[in-house]
């Protein structure tokens, strides 16, 4: 049993066949049943890469596909978000990223070495602070977006959650394309040394794509365009536009017409002195919570 525990600390991958191998060199002649045995009682086992690691954590819920056959009309509408694997010349990273439905934006991002949920809450939390709060947010079944901290995360901010179906990689087809745009045109082509460099040409990427690259499905405009031009509306259109929002809102998700509700749009609102001033129509300005809440009555009212 010493040589085993010797040769196990030595090599902690080999199993019990060679360790058999391993033991002969050192005139010890057992069989592997043995060996196999000892290493039971001494509660060692052989470390190396088990199946099925993408399984779903099933003691959490699954939370149905709610997007089947909805039409996008806004930004901020549905957001998309999922992990990448990212190999770099010595290791590998996880990225992050969110993109919105509507005007194919990528809305936040995060890079990180592991695969816990802190990372995927993180980017989240980015993308909140800098776009303001989407109505739904979907995502796969991994075990990050059925945790209890997650979940929790998205009630507290009144999001929406929405998983794709199993075996439905399709249902999150918007990220998955990007990731795919991401890799061919910036990853596939340079060699990445360390997480810095890998960090700032993500970033580079990004940024290129959301301001500069023009899309083919957004009638060849950039992305950032498309999301900006839904907020900067004249005062009178984005009225009745937001109004239709709500009524929308309160029909798909709330289901009753009198039930007060929170907002999916807290962070926009027609611009109040009616010059075209972007601090009021654009995420991160001026909030003018007494129209909200003008707006908010007259919709219960009616």
């Amino acid at each position: 049993m010493a040589r085993i525990d010797y040769w196990h600390t030595q090599m902690p991958y080999i199993g019990s066949r060679k360790l058999v191998t391993k033991l002969a060199t050192d005139q010890i002649f057992v069989g592997r049943k043995l060996v196999r045995r000892l290493m039971c009682e001494m509660g060692i086992h052989a470390l190396y890469p088990k199946a099925n690691l993408s399984k779903r954590n099933f003691k959490e819920s699954i939370v149905p596909y709610l997007l089947r056959n909805k039409v996008v009309s806004f930004p901020n509408q549905v957001w998309s978000i999922d992990i990448t694997y990212i190999k770099m010349h010595h290791g590998h990273m996880y990225l992050t990223a969110i993109i919105d439905w509507y005007s194919r934006l990528i809305v936040g991002w995060s890079l990180s070495d592991t695969l816990d949920t802190d990372n995927v809450i993180a980017a989240v939390q980015r993308a909140i602070s800098s776009h303001g709060t989407p109505a739904f947010l979907n995502s796969d079944q991994g075990c990050q977006f059925t945790s209890s901290q997650y979940k929790g995360f998205l009630k507290a901010n009144h999001i929406v959650q929405s998983m794709d179906g199993k075996s439905r990689w399709a249902d999150n087809i918007m990220i998955e394309r990007w990731f795919r745009s991401l890799k061919t045109e910036e990853i596939y082509l340079n060699e990445y040394q360390n997480p810095r460099v890998l960090r700032r040409g993500i970033g580079n990427y990004i940024k290129q794509y959301n301001t500069f690259r023009p899309h083919q499905a957004l009638g060849n405009q950039t992305p950032e365009a498309v999301y900006g031009a839904a907020f900067t509306t004249p005062p009178t259109t984005l009225t009745v536009w937001h109004r239709l929002v709500e009524d929308w809102w309160r029909r798909e998700v709330v289901g009753c017409r009198r039930r007060p509700f929170p907002s999916p749009f807290p962070l926009y609102q027609p611009d109040p002195v009616g010059q075209g001033n972007p601090s009021g129509g654009y995420p991160g300005g001026n909030h003018n919570q007494a129209w909200l809440r003008k707006q908010n009555r007259l919709l219960c009212s009616r």
